[in-house]
């Protein structure tokens, strides 16, 4: 749907810079915006579906240690999506007084998509950890 609006805001944009000589300069911002929401939210989907980057040559290549390795790379996605979804709200409440220069809308609005993006991609990883991989 994110990326279906982007689609007809560009559409919009060529044409009125097309027919009048210039587009709304919100137009740009708000392509931008809604990009952003849409990379942040098919992360979840991407990760369920096993297609985020993966060093699986580690496990396969030290067998033995394979158990320490994936509980390491377990930790590390888990400590930093929580750091995503921690400190992007944290910065995103900070910059809400602030506005944004093209749409006027609270920044906070853009800036939200780090961590709801993250914590969509914490809980599947922490459901298919809990539950099973059921790929």
């Amino acid at each position: 749907m994110l990326f279906s609006l982007n689609v007809a805001n560009v559409a919009v944009g060529v044409l009125l810079r097309y027919f009048l000589g210039g587009a709304p300069f919100w137009t740009e911002e708000l392509s931008r915006f809604l990009l952003i929401w849409a990379v942040f939210l098919a992360g979840a989907p991407a990760l369920r579906l096993g297609d985020h980057m993966a060093m699986g040559f580690l496990s396969r290549r030290f067998g033995v240690l394979s158990a320490p390795i994936s509980a390491a790379k377990d930790a590390s996605v888990v400590v930093v999506l929580s750091l995503c979804v921690v400190q992007g709200f944290r910065h995103a409440l900070e910059n809400h007084i602030f506005r944004t220069m093209g749409l006027g809308i609270p920044k906070s609005v853009p800036l939200m998509a780090v961590p709801v993006g993250s914590a969509l991609m914490l809980a599947v990883y922490l459901l298919e950890r809990a539950y099973g991989e059921a790929r």
